[in-house]
């Protein structure tokens, strides 16, 4: 992993973590709640309808194990952003 930290045109300063895969598997599928996540980015930073429809494109699993814990936190993180059920964000329009 690695932190960025930068700047905004504001003055404000913002770091982000970012993980990089060492391989790539093109077999894995993303989480829905982990997609689901990467979607409320999109709306949120108001990313264009046509990266929206490509993510939702994106073929992912259902996560059946709830007691996993990013699980548990990604849907307590999008239910605090007014997201009360996270396959909307899945399959409605922009």
């Amino acid at each position: 992993m690695d932190d960025f930290s930068a700047e905004t045109g504001t003055g404000e300063r913002i770091t982000a973590t970012t993980y990089i895969a060492g391989t790539i598997d093109c077999q894995l599928k993303p989480f829905d709640w982990y997609l689901t996540l990467v979607i409320a980015g999109v709306h949120h930073h108001a990313l264009s309808d046509d990266h929206m429809a490509r993510l939702r494109l994106i073929e992912h699993l259902i996560d059946e194990d709830h007691s996993r814990k990013a699980h548990a936190e990604a849907l307590t993180a999008l239910l605090a952003h007014g997201f009360e059920d996270h396959n909307v964000l899945l399959r409605r329009a922009a």
